[in-house]
């Protein structure tokens, strides 16, 4: 969510300098962070988003105006001003702390960075400064279009500027040539923009209210009194809701885009401050008069905890982080602690596998197979597998469904002169580390296959009744054992092709119904959690009726 607060005083032209600033407290890393710029001298204070402490305060050359997070997670970004007057940018380093500095001899209010993180854009009341952020250093200015401009948003997707101007309007300009393209009119005094993530909803503030509005037309969608000037703004990623502050009252407010309608909340004392969490299940309120943080619910809008802080806050941003659950601008995926484990299509530092790849089903389903879609989301299909070793010879299967006692269900499955197997495909069940096994059984009705069980039926690994023989595997269960979802009976054979061979039976209360409709045919796989799996195809049954299927494979 784009938040750029800021303070308006008039500017002074004066002389670019760039400097650097070690900070000497090194910096304590812990969860998610958010930096709060601070009233009451010149500074930001870092805060730990997960345990809500702080953990470091980096001393500026000047006052904070405005505070952005770089989309990397690896850089903080600062406007500020001082007593001369004169301003800056300043860049922070979030692993260091170390800072760099660029002055333009005037007042920096509103910020903005865009994602590659090249270029920052401040808005100074009388233009609007390009900082080139390799340096930093000022790269140019553009006035056109403008008049007296006060804080600047990007629309990642087309790179578009949006600056608000104190005459009353937002004017759009192209993100590379700065020219003028559009204008939007909203109230006299206008000071504070937002937008959406995806850069498809807008808010703009004045001394009066809110205007929303849309950027595929730019064209203001409503007006929203407030009776004062809020003192910041978000805009939640799905363009549903403006959240505002109104420090006079002492309220967050929360505007529904759809009806206009709006909600208020008492925070603390003066909010300014306005940020959501990374996952956009928290939004953070810093109340300057008070030395606190509120923590609000966006969805009960009510406030959930008080934090005390040792500044006064104004401005928040929240460092996005690989693994925090919510995809950053740079993030193609972001599963949070389950980045890089096998059920997530995201990696360690979020990328996102190609579509197609296969992924651990995420609710340790073995049947079927599970791929990542193209949106790195790890998707379950329920049917045969087709990388399986299949028999080497033809009708060397069978397999037999028995219904005449609803509660003594058997299944019996045999694969003889199979595809070549070695000792290392079958692993070791023996120990809990070992592989699982999952008697799969499909039947197809217009092609379509279903799962004939409704349970698995197998046998985990670590479990008594394995036993590794000097050619294979051997289970089964301790006697009296009578959970249906245990096998019977499994043994597994390695040998060369044609050598190989596997056989397993059930019995139980499965739930099956017969006659299958095998339209055209059932399959059945043993398949075992490290990757192994043995197939065999049946498509001509001796018998399918009420009580009995029996087959041989293809």
């Amino acid at each position: 969510m784009h938040r750029e607060p800021r303070i308006c005083t008039w500017s002074q032209r004066g002389g670019i300098a760039a400097v650097f600033l070690a900070v000497g407290v090194a910096p304590v890393l812990a969860g998610p962070t958010a930096y709060l710029s601070n009233l009451d001298e010149a500074s930001v204070t870092v805060l730990d988003t997960t345990s809500l402490t702080e953990t470091a305060t980096i001393p500026l050359p000047g006052t904070p105006s405005a505070i952005v997070a770089g989309a990397s997670g690896t850089r903080v970004y600062v406007s500020y001003l001082n007593d001369t007057p004169s301003g800056g940018l300043a860049v922070i380093d979030v692993a260091t702390h170390a800072v760099r500095t660029v002055s333009f001899g005037q007042v920096a209010a509103g910020l903005a960075v865009d994602a590659a993180e090249s270029r920052a854009f401040v808005a100074d009341v009388a233009e609007v400064a390009v900082v080139d952020l390799t340096g930093p250093s000022l790269a140019t200015t553009f006035t056109d279009g403008t008049a007296f401009p006060f804080d600047v948003a990007i629309d990642h997707a087309t790179a578009r500027l949006y600056v608000t101007n104190f005459d009353g309007f937002v004017s759009v300009h192209d993100g590379t040539t700065f020219a003028p393209i559009a204008t939007i009119p909203t109230d006299f005094d206008l000071q504070i923009i937002a937008l959406s993530r995806d850069s498809t909803v807008g808010a703009a503030n004045s001394g009066v209210g809110v205007t929303i509005f849309e950027t595929s037309t730019n064209t203001p969608i409503g007006e929203v009194p407030t009776g004062v000037t809020p003192s910041e703004m978000v805009v939640t990623d799905d363009g549903t809701t403006v959240w505002a502050l109104a420090k006079e009252t002492n309220l967050a407010v929360a505007i529904d885009v759809a009806t206009l309608a709006v909600t208020p909340i008492p925070v603390g004392n003066a909010p300014r401050g306005l940020a959501f969490d990374a996952r956009g299940t928290r939004l953070f309120v810093g109340n300057s008069a008070d030395r606190t943080l509120s923590v609000v619910d966006p969805v009960t809008k009510t406030v959930v905890t008080t934090v005390p802080l040792t500044h006064q806050p104004a401005w928040i941003a929240v460092v996005p982080t690989c693994g925090d659950g919510s995809i950053g601008p740079n993030e193609e995926c972001d599963d949070g602690e389950a980045n890089g484990t096998p059920a997530s299509c995201c990696s360690a530092t979020c990328t996102a596998a190609p579509a197609g790849t296969a992924c651990a089903n995420p609710n340790g389903v073995v049947c079927g197979f599970s791929t990542c879609d193209a949106g790195a989301r790890c998707r379950y299909t329920i049917a045969p597998r087709s990388d399986c070793k299949a028999p080497a010879t033809a009708h060397a299967a069978s397999l037999d469904f028995t219904s005449t006692d609803p509660d003594d269900q058997r299944i019996t499955w045999s694969w003889r002169h199979g595809q070549a197997t070695a000792l290392a495909d079958l692993g070791d069940p023996t120990t809990p580390g070992g592989p699982a096994y999952e008697l799969c059984l499909y039947d197809r009705t217009a092609g379509i296959p279903g799962l004939v069980l409704g349970d698995p039926l197998g046998a985990l690994a670590g479990m008594p009744g394995w036993k590794a023989t000097k050619t294979g595997l051997r289970f089964r269960p301790p006697a009296g054992s009578t959970n249906a979802e245990i096998l019977k009976s499994l043994s597994l054979k390695a040998g060369a092709d044609g050598k190989a061979s596997a056989a397993a039976t059930g019995r139980g209360h499965f739930g099956f119904v017969l006659p299958l409709n095998q339209s055209p045919s059932v399959t059945a796989q043993l398949v075992a959690t490290n990757g192994s799996c043995w197939t065999s195809e049946f498509h001509t049954a001796r018998r399918n009726d009420a009580t009995h299927f029996s087959a041989t494979s293809d």
